[in-house]
């Protein structure tokens, strides 16, 4: 069986834990794209990097305790989410609630994105507009290729419960987006399509992954 990026992770975490210093090295390089990416339509640019440093800081001092219960792509965006969550709480609002709160609730964020694209325009804002754990597991599928089983690590949820939220999450967005379609204010283009375009907009690159099912939470 070939070896997976998965394996290669899991290889190189048992090398760092062990003091490689060169393994830890590698890991880094390897996810820092995606966690910079995670970042990227929550915070402003400079808040990005700041995040995405703190990550990786995060995630060195704590390697040592990290059991293996996931995978390494896993626990690293479970880290992220943290570390996102704790910003939101201590620079915007102590009692963030990420099942009912989003981003968008505690102020627009500067985006280039948001000034250059058209109907990516809209899109972006209605993903913001959704609670920040919705928008989050969305982004973390359609961009960043994470699978439910890894979504529930990441969230600390059981499967079905990842699913439900990710089915219940893209009714809410194409509610939105339908509510801004009707006001003339954006193109109709399958949401399926628009968030997958998304992905290279955000120089993410490709998933490689099928999509969820549009009409049953039980997808992927």
């Amino acid at each position: 069986m070939p070896t997976t990026r998965a394996d290669e992770d899991a290889v190189l975490l048992v090398r760092w834990k062990a003091g490689a210093r060169d393994a830890g090295s590698s890991l880094v390089r390897r996810h820092h794209r995606s966690i910079a990416g995670f970042f990227g339509n929550a915070v402003g640019d400079s808040e990005r990097q700041d995040l995405t440093q703190q990550t990786f800081e995060r995630i060195t001092r704590g390697i040592g305790e990290f059991r293996g219960d996931c995978s390494v792509k896993s626990y690293f965006f479970r880290v992220a989410r943290g570390v996102l969550v704790d910003h939101l709480r201590t620079r915007h609002c102590r009692d963030f609630d990420p099942l009912t709160r989003s981003v968008e609730d505690l102020g627009p964020t500067p985006s280039r994105i948001v000034v250059e694209l058209g109907r990516t325009h809209m899109l972006l804002w209605c993903l913001r507009a959704l609670p920040m754990d919705a928008k989050q597991m969305l982004e973390l599928y359609y961009w960043h290729g994470c699978t439910a089983g890894e979504l529930r690590a990441i969230f600390d949820a059981p499967e079905g419960t990842i699913r439900r939220r990710v089915f219940d999450a893209k009714a809410r967005l194409r509610a939105c987006l339908r509510d801004r379609e009707a006001r003339g204010q954006s193109e109709r283009v399958a949401l399926e399509q628009q968030l997958r375009e998304l992905r290279g907009l955000l120089a993410l690159g490709p998933v490689g992954v099928e999509d969820w099912p549009t009409g049953d939470p039980k997808g992927p």
